[in-house]
């Protein structure tokens, strides 16, 4: 009997996974502003937001559990992020006392992509910012990108150099950690030291939440 039921449960879980996922001819696929041919968006997804305003390149994979969204600036306009990957960057941490940030050093290299996007840092508790350059020349359109197509006269203001903040918002902690692309970043011992420290705070404040 258990064996039985081992193999209608995968059988099922194969079909959901097969008809959940999201492209460019199903409903889902079709909201998006632009979705490329052989791609897909695997099941299952999270939250996606905002759907009209993200485009999704040809023969692109998005596996599961990912979350997709297009921010929107009320009252104000913002050309697509830029992106500019690998770069030899040097970070400065900010706050070394806080938890995430324990045992590293107060700077440290880095080679990985970096994003060039609007931060409100009046909202958020800082923790690392980057010195490599944040001028537009130095960057590439995000959307162009994704899309593979040449970016035009695409030009981005100079923005902010946080790549590590924190956020509290209602009950939920939120942490931003910019890095994390690939595999330079995740040899890196300090980024891994980063990362730990970041789950090891998250589940504290997990449970002083809980305990409120």
């Amino acid at each position: 009997m258990n064996n039985f039921l081992h193999r209608v449960v995968h059988s099922m879980r194969r079909k959901i996974v097969l008809y959940g996922a999201i492209g460019a001819q199903n409903a889902s696929g079709k909201r998006f502003a632009h979705f490329g041919e052989r791609s897909v968006i695997c099941f299952p997804q999270t939250t996606i937001f905002n759907e009209q305003y993200i485009s999704i390149g040809d023969d692109t994979m998005i596996g599961e559990h990912v979350a997709l969204s297009a921010g929107m600036v009320p009252g104000q306009e913002y050309e697509d992020s830029g992106w500019a990957n690998p770069v030899h960057q040097v970070f400065d941490v900010l706050l070394p006392a806080h938890p995430i940030c324990d045992g590293l050093p107060e700077t440290f290299e880095l080679t990985d992509e970096t994003y060039l996007c609007p931060i409100f840092e009046d909202e958020v508790t800082p923790l690392i910012t980057t010195r490599s350059s944040r001028e537009s020349s130095q960057f590439s359109s995000a959307y162009a990108a994704i899309r593979r197509e040449e970016q035009g006269d695409w030009f981005h203001q100079e923005e902010s150099r946080l790549v590590a903040w924190t956020h509290k918002y209602e009950m939920s902690s939120v942490v931003y950690l910019q890095p994390g692309d690939g595999p330079l970043a995740f040899t890196n011992e300090h980024y891994r030291k980063l990362i730990s420290n970041t789950l090891y705070w998250l589940n504290d404040e997990r449970v002083i939440t809980n305990e409120e």
